[in-house]
């Protein structure tokens, strides 16, 4: 441990839990999180609308919420508030789909009460997110490895070849169409949704068909997407996904990531060609610095659509620092998330949370990556956050010189 100099009380702080942690921790050590409701963290009309309804219960996984959601499709466990909102404005658009399909006919009940519940929370506890608050120790040395150990995952040729990705290639500009008025990934993998879209994708099917005219729940769909950085800087949710490819293993080139790396990046099945476009542009938007490579291969060990999101958000909070000008001289990866290096010898690392609290884990990631701020030869930290921190996390971090700033994803 890097503390192993200091008295043992202070070694002490490191048994506790980051994030809603049950044990019993002494208050002059850590900080607990305070009991909360859903209603507490989330603005009212994500919580309940004539199609959906949150559960008041809350859970925390490191450093994001945890929420149940209910609708006629069924109930669903979504971790942190961001994708909560966008799997609110998939069950209303799957609901307005319906409502234009069968002229206007009800959506059907709130609630299937026949969903097993206690499964699908028992199938979320088997696949738990992960974020960088959750490398375990000792992983951080996987950011300075080599292609090799993701080498034996290149496919030739410089295309898809297999897999789900395949048929995003023969996505419909119809579906394109009414997912960007509906304000929706049309690569979403909400399974009612993706029905609707494959369904009415078509232009004789949605011709003349107003899908954004006195809707019920509209205002929650136009607020989700006003909120997202990434709709309002790209176009890459109505440009055809054989187009994205063609420009990401161009961008990706030119930023020195070889084509066979390359490939296997976009052959992956935890992006979607927009997430994927996404990530690439921001490095391009940055200067193409170098070490895109070891970046790419911190996305290729992405293995959920979730953790692809908070991938692709974590790079939006570099893109945002970036913007703030801030110079990001090297990209890298710590343990297999996003990281850079700016032109000031800082090591920068985004963090997608909703709320960070001081406790064992935070003091055990202070701890790896004042190491791995050593192992690159930077002479800082700057920790960006999207979410909110508590005062005593920011100053604990402040002492062991990890600055922690609030960026805006």
């Amino acid at each position: 441990m890097m503390f192993s100099t200091r008295p043992h009380a202070f070694r002490g702080l490191l048994l506790s839990l980051l994030i809603g942690g049950t044990a019993c921790l002494r208050a002059e050590e850590f900080e607990t999180f305070p009991p909360l409701k859903a209603a507490d963290v989330v603005a009212a009309p994500w919580l309940r609308s004539q199609w959906h309804s949150v559960d008041p219960e809350i859970g925390y996984e490191v450093g994001l919420i945890r929420f149940v959601v209910r609708s006629a499709d069924g109930t669903s466990v979504v971790i942190g508030r961001e994708l909560l909102q966008k799997r609110v404005r998939e069950i209303v658009a799957t609901a307005v789909l319906r409502e234009k399909s069968t002229a206007g006919a009800a959506a059907g009940g709130l609630v299937d009460e026949g969903v097993d519940t206690g499964k699908a929370l028992a199938g979320a506890a088997k696949q738990p997110v992960k974020t960088i608050l959750s490398i375990p120790k000792g992983m951080v040395a996987v950011a300075k490895r080599s292609v090799g150990s993701v080498e034996n995952q290149v496919q030739s040729g410089g295309a898809y070849t297999e897999g789900p990705v395949q048929d995003w290639f023969h996505i419909s500009q119809g579906k394109l169409d009414i997912a960007a008025e509906l304000g929706v990934d049309p690569y979403t993998d909400y399974e009612p949704l993706q029905k609707e879209l494959n369904r009415l994708g078509g232009a004789a099917q949605i011709a003349g068909v107003p899908l954004r005219i006195a809707l019920p729940g509209d205002g929650l769909i136009a607020a989700a997407q006003a909120g997202d950085l990434a709709s309002q800087l790209h176009d890459v949710y109505t440009t055809p996904p054989s187009q994205l490819f063609q420009e990401n293993i161009k961008l990706l080139g030119e930023a020195g990531v070889p084509k066979d790396r390359a490939s296997v990046f976009l052959n992956g099945t935890a992006f979607s060609p927009a997430d994927q476009s996404f990530i690439v542009r921001t490095v391009a938007a940055m200067g193409n610095p170098g070490g895109a490579d070891l970046f790419i291969d911190a996305a290729m060990l992405i293995q959920t659509q979730q953790e692809g999101f908070l991938f692709r958000r974590s790079t939006d909070l570099l893109r945002r620092y970036h913007d703030q000008g801030v110079s990001i001289n090297e990209l890298t990866n710590y343990g297999g998330y996003p990281a850079a290096i700016s032109t000031q010898h800082r090591l920068i690392l985004p963090l997608y949370v909703d709320q960070i609290y001081w406790s064992q884990r935070a003091a055990e990631m202070a701890d790896d990556v004042l190491a791995f701020q050593r192992t690159v030869g930077c002479e800082g930290t700057d920790l960006l956050i999207s979410g909110q921190i508590s005062a005593r996390a920011m100053s604990e971090l402040q002492k062991r010189g990890v600055h922690a700033f609030a960026v805006t994803p």
